[in-house]
C-alpha cells in the first residue's frame, strides 16, 4: 500500500473557479470547477477545459452534496465572471480582435456580446471563428467573460 504522503505526491494540483451555467432546459446554476494545474486560473485555461475532449463536468453546486455531472452539450451558456483587469492582462496576449454581434441562442434568445478572437488577422472575422471546430466560444456579454455553446447559436448578426 501507498502511504499517504507518497499518494499525495502523485496527485495534480487542482484550481477552483466559480460559473454560472445556463442550460438548453432552462435551467441556471452556479458552482464550482475544478481545473489541473496552479492556483492561478486564467481564461485560455478555462477556455481549454471546456474545449476538451471530455463529455462531461463535474460541478459542486453545494457543500452538502457530491457534485453534479453535467454533459457539456447541455451547457448553453458558461459565466465565468467579471473580465477584471488581470483577466485584461492575462488574455491581452492572446487577443487580436472583438467584435460585437447579436447572437440567437437556444432557449436563452438573444445575446448582445463581443466575441474573443484570436486568430489571425486573416482569420479574424465572427464567422472564421464560428467555423473553427471549437464548442465553446469566447465572449464578453456586459464586461463578463462568458463561453457561449457554438451548438446551441442559431443565428448570428454582426453588429
Amino acid at each position: 500500500m501507498f502511504s499517504e504522503t507518497t499518494e499525495q505526491n502523485f496527485r495534480i494540483p487542482k484550481t477552483v473557479a466559480q460559473v454560472t451555467c445556463h442550460t438548453f432546459s432552462g435551467e441556471k446554476f452556479e458552482g464550482e470547477i475544478y481545473l489541473d494545474g496552479p492556483a492561478n486560473r486564467t481564461p485560455s485555461q478555462i477556455l481549454d477545459f471546456f474545449n476538451s475532449d471530455t463529455l462531461f463536468l463535474p460541478v459542486k453546486t453545494s457543500a452538502d452534496e457530491p457534485p453534479r455531472l453535467i454533459s457539456k452539450n447541455s451547457l448553453v451558456l458558461v459565466n465565468i465572471g467579471p473580465f477584471t483587469p488581470d483577466v485584461r492582462k492575462e488574455t491581452s496576449s492572446f487577443l487580436t480582435q472583438r467584435k460585437k454581434a447579436l447572437f440567437l441562442v437556444q432557449c436563452i434568445g438573444s445575446i448582445h456580446a463581443e466575441v474573443l478572437i484570436d486568430t489571425p488577422d486573416y482569420q479574424a472575422r465572427v464567422l472564421d471563428v464560428l467555423n473553427l471546430a471549437e464548442r465553446f466560444l469566447p465572449i464578453l456579454v456586459e464586461e463578463n467573460y462568458c463561453l457561449l455553446n457554438s451548438c446551441r447559436i442559431f443565428e448570428v448578426m454582426e453588429l
